[in-house]
């Protein structure tokens, strides 16, 4: 999924919501720099790439890539981690 489908014309992407950024980078000499630990969120989230490349893994085998303004679903209750393939900034939607 791709933020350009959820957009026509020439209107900005705005929220008024709170958005969650954090970078994860691709070296690894600095300890979980570039990882972010599996872990499970209570709620739905939103993960947004916002410059980068990163691979989000989740328990039931889903492995996807998301590159600049890629996003994906994250379910409530559901193991995931994230892995950073390049420096990447991220927003996470809650």
């Amino acid at each position: 999924m791709n933020l350009q489908d959820f957009f026509s014309g020439d209107q900005p992407l705005q929220s008024k919501k709170d958005l969650k950024p954090f970078r994860v980078g691709h070296n690894h000499e600095h300890q979980n720099w570039g990882l972010l630990k599996e872990h499970i969120t209570v709620i739905p989230a939103l993960l947004i790439c916002v410059t980068g490349e990163i691979v989000f893994e989740d328990e039931h085998g889903k492995s996807e890539i998301l590159l600049p303004a890629d996003i994906i679903n994250i379910e409530p209750q559901v193991k995931h981690r994230v892995v950073a393939k390049k420096d990447s900034l991220l927003f996470l939607i809650k």
